[in-house]
């Protein structure tokens, strides 16, 4: 019974992990988009290599970029 308990308790130890790291990559692409006009080229690889993190360590990263345009649409250029 233990041992059962112990290799789920692993296992959701890994899911987890993915989540935060999806996560994190997210937030990051997401605080580093704003500056990406200011900075150039450098910033729009920064940001393009966190989407790809982001998406690479769950699947629901794959929002990371359609939440930068959105950003970008909404607060940057304030569109209504």
């Amino acid at each position: 019974m233990y041992l059962n308990y112990h290799v789920f308790l692993q296992v959701a130890g890994v899911v987890g992990r993915a989540e935060l790291l999806s996560a994190a990559f997210c937030l990051l692409a997401l605080l580093c988009y704003p500056r990406v006009s200011e900075r150039g080229w450098g910033r729009l690889i920064t940001v393009t290599t966190l989407c790809l993190a982001s998406y690479l360590s769950k699947e629901q990263g794959i929002m990371t970029a359609p939440l930068c345009v959105a950003y970008d649409v909404f607060v940057i250029h304030k569109v209504r």
